[in-house]
């Protein structure tokens, strides 16, 4: 699997893994700390 070296890419990649390992609401905590 091939992920795109571009921010956009990373930050979709990088949701989807936490999406899966904290769930909705840590993904959603975890963006708003980066678009901090």
């Amino acid at each position: 699997m091939q992920i795109p070296f571009s921010p956009l890419g990373y930050l979709s990649f990088f949701s989807l893994l936490i999406k899966k390992i904290y769930g909705q609401r840590g993904a959603s905590f975890l963006f708003t700390l980066i678009t901090l």
